[in-house]
């Protein structure tokens, strides 16, 4: 049995969705309300939201590893994946290491690529800080993760994403920061797989820098969206990533 928690939202072709970092599975609520014809699975990742489960380091293989045996749990063989950030990072390890699983992939403001030594020296930043004062972690985290203009004008998701985020645990906190250090280079599979693949990534993205389209193949079955926003269109270009979202479900 998987150690994760988990919601099933809706009747039909499964699909799971894999929140990020410092989120739990209610960060898809305006995504998904109304969107009819599908099963949703909505899992809180380790040691987010109400799955207080940690390891020492939550690889992405390790969490991968929880998603494969829900479906397993919930008896399906393969679904479409739907990940922001490090829930982009964990559906690349699925599609990776199952790919048999998997039956289309959208990395919503997230990427393929490992991250690069300054990225792994922040993660060990983020292991030593976070456990001397988590609520500050958090605010400046989740306040850089914004367009820096238009925070004023999203003051009050800004206040509902710190909220989300004081549920991870400091161990959740610690043990993700390191599991997407060690995560590899997924890169191989946008350019072999035949599924559909839907990237959205956004021009002012601290997190996810636009540099990354550059990286990305140039394939039919490959759709790209760029949003004028920082790393959480769900917040801050809800209209246009709801459609975006619609339109790989029904690829």
């Amino acid at each position: 049995m998987t150690n994760l928690n988990f919601k099933i939202l809706g009747t039909g072709e499964p699909v799971f969705l894999l929140h990020g970092y410092l989120e739990t599975a209610k960060m898809w609520g305006n995504m998904i309300t109304n969107v009819k014809n599908y099963q949703f699975i909505l899992p809180d990742l380790l040691g987010h939201g109400e799955t207080k489960k940690s390891l020492e380091i939550n690889t992405m293989e390790a969490q991968a590893a929880e998603i494969i045996q829900l479906m397993d749990d919930l008896g399906i063989q393969k679904a479409k994946l739907v990940g922001h950030s490090m829930g982009g990072y964990i559906a690349l390890s699925i599609a990776r290491d199952f790919p048999e699983r998997v039956a289309g992939l959208f990395l919503f403001y997230s990427k393929s690529l490992p991250d690069s030594d300054e990225g792994k020296r922040k993660r060990d930043k983020v292991a030593e800080l976070a456990p001397k004062n988590k609520s500050l972690f958090i605010r400046n985290s989740i306040t850089s993760l914004f367009k820096p203009e238009d925070l004023d004008k999203f003051s009050e998701e800004l206040e509902q994403a710190i909220a989300m985020a004081e549920e991870t645990t400091v161990k959740g906190i610690v043990a993700c920061a390191l599991g997407m250090k060690e995560r590899k280079d997924t890169t191989d599979i946008l350019s072999s797989a035949n599924y559909p693949i839907y990237i959205q990534l956004g021009e002012n993205d601290a997190a996810v820098d636009i540099s990354y389209l550059n990286e990305i193949p140039k394939r039919d079955n490959i759709q790209i969206k760029v949003t004028k926003t920082g790393h959480l269109g769900h917040y801050e270009a809800p209209e246009e990533s709801r459609e975006f979202l619609i339109k790989f479900l029904k690829a």
